[in-house]
């Protein structure tokens, strides 16, 4: 695990990567601290983390594109997958020398509040709240990229898709607010829900019996619960939005409104994400025995 760790973290600073990933983290937080701070002459230190907080869906991609995906191209992930150290301990590796360089990122920022205080009174414990916030929200999107690696061989293509799909969890409120809050667009939305869930079901199991018992007892019940109270479906999508975005709950606790909710939610989704990497792999890895 240990090696696995000190390879690919050492792979970043070996090229351009790492340097590229840290220079472009802090030339942007940088820009917002003179914007923000110091131009605007403001010692709100929370609300520069909130306006970087688009490097969430800029470096962590860049970081996890390759990671697992110019491995496979090559076949070298055959080698540690044949060996006898778990996949948990191996993608557990991969995923502490992908979120590294954030983090380290990160370190530097824990500064500026302090040189912030020199020159006006900073709420220290938000300042850094926020900044917590921040880098768990920076875990989870480099969890995303991380799963994303792994389905493919490309990584050009792993890097698109990583970019996409975290530019679309990063904006996925914000994406359905001006959606119609009409009932049947939520019966839609819903019903396309466990059509996608089962269809992802087939496709990973193979069991065409319990993917389409499920589907068809899902789809009965979402038609069933909609004849009889049809306002539950009222503006479903962007609840459900606002319930599945990370960035939502980085929000609440950038504004000082301390959530275990919000904390246990950014972790929960980081650790799925990487249980799902973990379960992909694992297929992979049975394939070759």
């Amino acid at each position: 695990m240990r090696e696995i760790f000190k390879k690919e973290f050492n792979n970043y600073f070996n090229s351009l990567t790492g340097y590229l990933a840290i220079g472009v983290f802090l030339f942007i937080a940088g820009y917002f601290l003179a914007v923000d701070n110091i131009n605007g002459k403001s010692v709100s230190f929370s609300q520069t983390v909130s306006d970087f907080s688009i490097l969430l869906f800029i470096v962590p991609p860049f970081l996890t594109a390759g990671i697992m995906a110019d491995e496979k191209r090559i076949g070298m992930d055959r080698l540690y997958l044949s060996g006898s150290i778990s996949t948990g301990k191996i993608i557990i590796a991969k995923f502490a020398a992908a979120f590294l360089p954030f983090l380290a990122g990160s370190a530097v920022l824990a500064f500026y509040p302090i040189i912030l205080n020199a020159y006006g009174n900073v709420e220290m414990v938000r300042a850094y709240v926020a900044l917590g916030a921040f880098v768990l929200s920076g875990a989870a999107f480099s969890a995303i990229g991380l799963f994303i690696s792994t389905c493919f061989k490309n990584k050009w293509l792993a890097m698109f898709l990583s970019y996409a799909v975290s530019f679309f969890f990063y904006h996925i409120y914000s994406l359905t607010e001006n959606v119609s809050a009409d009932g049947k667009n939520g019966l839609v939305f819903i019903g396309l829900i466990i059509l996608a869930f089962f269809t992802w079901v087939y496709f990973y199991s193979g069991n065409v019996l319990v993917s389409g018992v499920g589907l068809v007892a899902g789809g009965l019940t979402v038609a069933i619960v909609y004849l009889v109270k049809p306002d539950i479906y009222n503006g479903i999508i962007s609840r459900i939005a606002f319930r599945l975005s990370v960035v939502e709950r980085f929000y609440e606790l950038e504004e000082g409104r301390f959530s275990l909710y919000s904390v246990c939610y950014i972790v929960s989704f980081t650790v799925l994400l990487l249980f799902l990497t973990v379960a992909k792999i694992n297929r992979r890895r049975g394939g070759l025995q």
